[in-house]
């Protein structure tokens, strides 16, 4: 239910964003030629790579299926990644990417991973975590002229489904609520600071 909720909370406030900010896509019932659909790019973590499953009610084929032949919403979800490497990734990634096209919304969600507790291989440092937040806006708002950015913080850990996942690999328990809690400060700090 909480996942649920979440979900419903993010494509309610992206659609919202979508439709107050850019009169050039499409209304509901029109097309657009493929060749100048506005894009949407949405880059993250796990949570972004399976927001597009729709057996999993993802958010993101939620969107896909609202704006579809209106906006072309462009999949960037690496698993298992934090914001570091997702930051190291994005000259590959988005030099270039759809020219002729404008790129209207680009969604940040990176945190889950950062926030493991210190010692796991994905961990990294809250003041580290910031600085890659503010890494990956500057480079959007800089590759993409007009471009709205979203930053979704990283939701609060479910403690019991996620232990019993770890339990099945033979691993201990690398989240907290806690600790999450304060990336999730974080990011909001970032978009605060950056006025996003």
């Amino acid at each position: 239910l909480v996942l649920g909720l979440i979900t419903l909370s993010i494509v309610a406030n992206v659609y919202f964003l979508i439709e107050i900010t850019r009169a050039n896509v499409a209304k509901e019932g029109e097309e657009q030629n493929d060749s100048e659909m506005p894009k949407m790019i949405a880059f993250g973590d796990s949570v972004t790579q399976h927001a597009f499953d729709p057996t999993r009610h993802g958010w993101l084929a939620q969107m896909q299926h609202l704006y579809r032949r209106r906006l072309d919403i462009v999949p960037r979800g690496f698993s298992g990644y934090n914001s570091r490497w997702g930051a190291m990734m994005m000259d590959r990634l988005f030099k270039g990417n759809g020219a002729g096209t404008e790129t209207v919304l680009v969604t940040v969600f990176f945190g889950i991973n950062d926030a493991v507790l210190e010692g796991e291989m994905q961990f990294v440092p809250i003041n580290e975590y910031k600085e890659n937040i503010r890494k990956i806006v500057e480079y959007m708002k800089n590759t993409y002229a007009n471009v709205s950015i979203v930053l979704i913080n990283p939701a609060p850990v479910h403690v019991e489904k996620w232990t019993n996942h770890r339990a099945a690999q033979n691993r201990k328990m690398d989240r907290t609520h806690e600790n999450t809690k304060k990336y999730a400060q974080a990011c909001l700090e970032v978009g605060k600071d950056l006025d996003v």
